[in-house]
């Protein structure tokens, strides 16, 4: 942090009109030229209540604009541990909210929410220094409306994966507007009631092998399907959202979700069989109708759902701001196991069960890979590996060789995620293939 220095030459004077001057100017994320001329001072971090950090909370949203906090984020919030911000004085410069579980035998703590009050953006980079110090967190969440973190973040060369993006419509359309076409032919839009459940709930068997399936991932078991019934059975009883009928079949539900205080209305489809652009007519159709009633529909889409954001911008909505998770492979950093070519070929010959995993370009993937491995883009490698893999299976990851960080990275990320047997194949392509050994290729 910085103190103003006071100086009365000429020079510093002509300075200081220069400075003047350049406050005036807009920088990028809110930072202004001025703020360049202070000098640094420590800052401490304070375990406190939660009812210690709420004004900073609602300052914080009404400074940077995240007055909407979709229900994923509001769950992290309510599980996180505060911290306030000090300086030299005991007055709170801004606050901390960790979230730390337990996975493998190691902790895995992330930082969902990082503050400080207007002006001091400047200090995010010491603050970033003393939360590796101190509380060593392996992520951050922010959302891309809070610009001065997320440069601060960006210039420490953490690697960043988005999660959730929020969507909103253009505003003021009315049902006469040529932007509403209305709704194809043979579909028709009802309340969903108590009534419509048991046609509902045979669309949640169509759905677990559809793109369009609004559950992430499908379900898989039969706890996983009746919390999928009991949303249903939630929205019919409300009476408040909608029922997708085509020539008579009911083919999606559309859920309506509204906030008590501000007017917003969190729009989705909970579960549906229709065609991309009939989702998107519907929901567009549904969007006029919210915003007759003076509502400001919005919806939160899944990162990892590219089908879900086609149909809402099919339906005339576009990414306004998104949720987005730096990690930190270097902090708090679990220990992972590297194995040779012998004990990789040890494994295999044993018949034990594991996966393999190329984290190599997919290029290089194509030109050929270990028999048997599988593909997975390095820069979506939380994504993909949720989807894939359980929390207990042995993971083998690989890249090029020796010279290559990014196995061992990959297998960093992936045990801080909770994955507790991972091992790092330090060798790689270049090993296997001067042992002579076969590729597969495609």
């Amino acid at each position: 942090m910085w103190k103003q220095r006071n100086g009365k030459s000429r020079r510093h004077r002509a300075s200081e009109e220069r400075s003047r001057s350049l406050n005036d100017v807009s920088f990028p994320c809110g930072v202004r030229a001025g703020d360049l001329r202070w000098e640094r001072m420590a800052l401490r971090l304070v375990r406190v209540g939660a009812d210690k950090v709420g004004a900073l909370r609602a300052e914080r949203q009404s400074t940077v604009g995240t007055s909407f906090e979709p229900g994923f984020y509001l769950r992290l919030v309510k599980d996180a541990q505060p911290f306030v911000v000090l300086g030299e004085d005991e007055d709170g410069l801004g606050h901390v909210l960790l979230v730390e579980h337990s996975h493998g035998g190691h902790s895995h703590r992330t930082v969902v929410e990082l503050y400080l009050k207007p002006g001091l953006a400047r200090w995010y980079e010491d603050l970033l220094d003393l939360l590796r110090d101190k509380l060593s967190p392996t992520a951050y969440l922010t959302v891309t409306d809070d610009c001065s973190l997320n440069v601060a973040l960006l210039a420490r060369g953490l690697q960043v994966e988005p999660v959730a993006l929020v969507m909103t419509p253009e505003e003021g359309a009315e049902p006469g507007d040529q932007r509403v076409a209305g709704l194809p032919a043979g579909l028709e839009l009802t309340t969903f009631l108590v009534a419509h459940l048991a046609q509902a709930n045979e669309l949640v068997h169509q759905v677990r092998d559809r793109e369009t399936a609004a559950i992430s991932p499908a379900p898989k078991s039969g706890r996983a399907a009746e919390e999928v019934f009991s949303q249903l059975k939630e929205l019919a009883e409300s009476g408040r959202s909608w029922l997708l009928v085509k020539h008579g079949k009911p083919v999606a539900v559309l859920a309506r979700s509204d906030t008590p205080d501000d007017g917003r209305t969190l729009l989705d489809y909970a579960v549906g069989t229709a065609a991309e652009a009939e989702l998107a007519a519907a929901l567009r159709e549904v969007t006029v109708h919210l915003q007759s009633e003076g509502r400001h529909p919005l919806a939160v889409i899944d990162a990892s759902e590219p089908g879900r954001r086609r149909i809402f911008r099919g339906a005339g909505y576009h990414t306004t701001s998104a949720y987005v998770v730096y990690y930190d492979p270097g902090a708090g950093r679990p220990s992972v196991g590297v194995i040779g070519l012998a004990e990789l070929q040890a494994m295999t010959g044993r018949g034990e069960q594991f996966r393999l995993v190329d984290v190599l370009g997919e290029e290089h993937w194509k030109q050929g890979h270990l028999p048997g491995a599988e593909w997975i883009d390095f820069r979506a490698l939380a994504r993909e590996a949720r989807k894939r893999f359980q929390p207990e299976e042995t993971i083998v990851v690989y890249c090029n060789g020796f010279r290559c960080e990014a196995g061992g990275i990959a297998a960093d990320k992936l045990r801080q995620l909770g994955f507790s047997k991972v091992l790092d194949f330090a060798g790689g392509l270049e090993e296997w293939v001067a042992a002579g050994l076969p590729l597969e290729k495609g």
